[in-house]
């Protein structure tokens, strides 16, 4: 398949993969049966179609994968059957989502309009929406996870202030803050959660064309340190914490035109190259599987655009 993907790992150790393309400006999905390959037509978008898209996986290893067309869709497979939802009609660029464990849907996205971050949530079947952040120019790139209690948790960039932002719902109201100001930082964000409900946030520093992670405390300060400095690196980062509470990120070297997969090891962070063979565009995706293994994908940049997937 060609375009941008995302990356999920089911319960028998298997990759999924979702896609936008430009031929035939296809939203498609793909799964690994252990053998081959099987892919599907998720929909036909517009020409001017998601350039990027958001999956999950629920517990009997469906798809659920959002996207925007014509505002929010949701699409969801059944085994045998695509559905397809309009959620808001009026917003629904770069979307973010998460699912519990009872199925309930978290959609963090843009209103490109209003220039708002907005929620999108389904909780037994029903769609509502609401805002988050409508302070300034904000809610690009945002990337949403759930605590072990289900609050949400939602990373994103402040357009106007060139700002790291989270926001967070323990009770009533949301809670925002923001991560870091240093510089024009929280471009491409992903947030994770470790066991312990520690929030950790990738976000490339675009002043130092860097990869930063950002770490909240107990207290709720912020700690910040670098991933890789080498070169300009940091796009794209996906970020997933493992059973021992250990992150990893695959990202985008822009000066070498390659992959990169970072983990900490030993309390210091390893950087690989994960391809040297192709040019790759910017866009990667990172899954980890039962056993902590990464599988990453990520899409050559020229001729013919084909996605690529690697495991360690």
């Amino acid at each position: 398949m060609v375009g941008h993907g995302e990356i999920e790992i089911d319960s028998g150790d298997y990759p999924h993969v979702v896609v936008t393309t430009g031929i035939g400006n296809l939203a498609r999905y793909a799964r690994f049966t252990g053998s081959a390959w099987e892919d599907a037509i998720v929909e036909t978008v517009p020409p001017n179609g998601p350039v990027t898209l958001s999956f999950v996986l629920d517990t009997d290893d469906l798809p659920h994968v959002v996207y925007p067309f014509s505002g929010l869709r949701h699409a969801h497979f059944d085994g045998s059957t695509w559905s397809h939802t309009t959620v808001d009609a009026e917003a629904g660029a770069q979307p973010s989502v998460t699912i519990d464990p009872l199925g309930n849907l978290s959609v963090s996205y843009s209103d490109a309009v209003a220039d708002d971050l907005k929620l999108a949530s389904r909780i037994e079947g029903v769609w509502t929406v609401e805002t988050i952040d409508s302070a300034g120019y904000v809610g690009a790139g945002s990337s949403i996870a759930l605590d072990g209690v289900g609050n949400r948790h939602v990373a994103y960039y402040d357009q106007a202030g060139d700002n790291l932002r989270y926001a967070t719902r323990p009770g009533v109201a949301w809670e925002l803050e923001t991560v870091e100001t240093e510089g024009n930082v929280g471009q491409d964000t992903s947030i994770a959660l470790d066991t312990d409900d520690t929030v950790m946030i990738a976000y490339y520093d675009q002043t130092n064309a860097r990869l930063r992670l950002a770490i909240r405390g107990e207290d709720g300060s912020w700690s910040h340190e670098t991933i890789d400095d080498d070169g300009d690196v940091g796009r794209s980062a996906s970020l997933r914490i493992d059973s021992q509470g250990l992150p990893h990120v695959a990202y985008h070297d822009d000066t070498n035109q390659r992959p990169r997969y970072a983990t900490r090891i030993d309390g210091q962070w390893r950087v690989f190259v994960v391809d040297t063979e192709i040019t790759a565009h910017e866009r990667t995706a990172l899954a980890l599987d039962p056993e902590d293994r990464p599988h990453i994908v990520y899409r050559e940049s020229g001729s013919p655009y084909e996605l690529q997937y690697a495991r360690w």
